[in-house]
C-alpha cells in the first residue's frame, strides 16, 4: 500500500511538473544581443527599422551564431500569450480570436525596451544594396544593443498559395534593462566581426536560399574562455 502511494506521488508531480513546464515557454530573465538594421533609402530618404535577436550564451565559444526576427509591434494579446506557452503563430494571420487590447504596462514595457535599444546602440556594421529591377538603392547601418530581460520565442509558421515560410521567432515580456558589461567581454570582438549583409533583414523571416531555417552568421574572429 505504501509503495502504491509513493508511485502515486510521484506520478502526480511528473504530471504537475509537465503541466507547469506547458504552461510557459518563457526562460526568465536572460542576456541578449538586439540588433538594428536601419535602412535609409536613397532617394527618399525614409528610414526603415527591423530588429533581429541573439541569447548571448549562443555566442560564447562560437564564431558562427544564430540570429532571430524580434517583432515589436504587428503581433496580437493572444499571439504572445500562444507564444508564451509555446505554441506555434502565425503574426500575419488574423482571427476571430485576435486581440489588441495590450494592457498599459505591458506597452509601456515595449516602450522602454525600444528606448534601451536606441539609447545605447553601438554601430558595428554598414553595407549598400541596390536592386537592378526597379533601380532602389538604400544603406544598411547595422547596430548592436546588449539587453537583459525576459522574451519568449516560438515557431512562426505562415502559409501561403505563393510562398510559405517557418522559424524561430522571439517576442518582448518584460523587465528590460541595458547590459552594459557586455562590451568588455570576449563576445564582444565575435560581434563586431560578423557580417550581417547575409541577414534577410526585411522579410523577417528566413528565406529559401536559407532552406526555410534559422539564419546563422560567422564571424571573423573566435574567443575562447
Amino acid at each position: 500500500m505504501i509503495n502504491k502511494n509513493i508511485t502515486l506521488t510521484l506520478t502526480i508531480l511528473l504530471l504537475l511538473c509537465n503541466g507547469i513546464k506547458a504552461q510557459s515557454n518563457t526562460v526568465g530573465i536572460k542576456k541578449y544581443v538586439i540588433f538594428t538594421f536601419e535602412i535609409i533609402h536613397k532617394e527618399s530618404k525614409v528610414k526603415d527599422y527591423y530588429y533581429w535577436i541573439t541569447p548571448q550564451d549562443s555566442i560564447a565559444k562560437k564564431n558562427a551564431f544564430e540570429v532571430f526576427p524580434l517583432y515589436t509591434e504587428e503581433y496580437s494579446k493572444d499571439i504572445l500569450n500562444r507564444c508564451k506557452t509555446g505554441n506555434t503563430i502565425d503574426i500575419f494571420t488574423a482571427s476571430t480570436a485576435t486581440d489588441f487590447n495590450f494592457d498599459d504596462n505591458y506597452k509601456s514595457e515595449v516602450r522602454n525596451l525600444l528606448s534601451l535599444i536606441s539609447i545605447n546602440k553601438v554601430k558595428i556594421q554598414d553595407f549598400r544594396k541596390r536592386w537592378t529591377k526597379n533601380g532602389d538603392e538604400v544603406n544598411i547601418d547595422v547596430y548592436a544593443s546588449p539587453i537583459i530581460g525576459e522574451f519568449c520565442d516560438c515557431l512562426e509558421n505562415h502559409e501561403n498559395r505563393s510562398y510559405g515560410f517557418k522559424g524561430l521567432i522571439y517576442l518582448p515580456v518584460t523587465s528590460f534593462n541595458y547590459d552594459k558589461g557586455f562590451w568588455t567581454s570576449k563576445d564582444e570582438k565575435v560581434v563586431r566581426f560578423v557580417d550581417y549583409s547575409y541577414v534577410e533583414y526585411s522579410s523577417h523571416y528566413p528565406s529559401n536560399i536559407h532552406g526555410n531555417s534559422n539564419i546563422r552568421v560567422k564571424s571573423k574572429v573566435q574567443t575562447f574562455k
